[in-house]
């Protein structure tokens, strides 16, 4: 169980240096991320009704590193850099993702 003040950012880079961030509610375990993955799929959803805003699907031969970051609720208000979207005290990121390695 997390803390519901804590968060995870999701940080892809990829060997041509672009990077994509993404905010997390659970960590990743390294255990997800073996010498049989091949993909990674994050799927973001925005507000409480879940609507999925946009799915990232990246194969894994083109990326240079994946990295986990937890942020607490105050770094989320201070907009730590590289995020985009809004942090609303009671409720959260306004938008949140789940990542699946395939």
């Amino acid at each position: 169980m997390t803390n519901p003040d804590t968060y995870y950012r999701l940080t892809i880079r990829f060997s041509n240096g672009e990077t994509e961030k993404f905010i997390l509610r659970e960590p990743v375990d390294a255990g997800q991320i073996t010498d049989t993955t091949r993909f990674v799929l994050v799927r973001s959803h925005t507000g409480h009704n879940h609507e999925m805003s946009q799915v990232f699907l990246a194969s894994l031969a083109d990326v240079s590193f994946v990295r986990i970051d937890r942020l607490d609720a105050k770094q989320m208000r201070q907009r730590v850099t590289g995020l985009t979207g809004s942090f609303d005290e009671t409720e959260g990121p306004e938008v949140v993702a789940t990542v699946e390695f395939l």
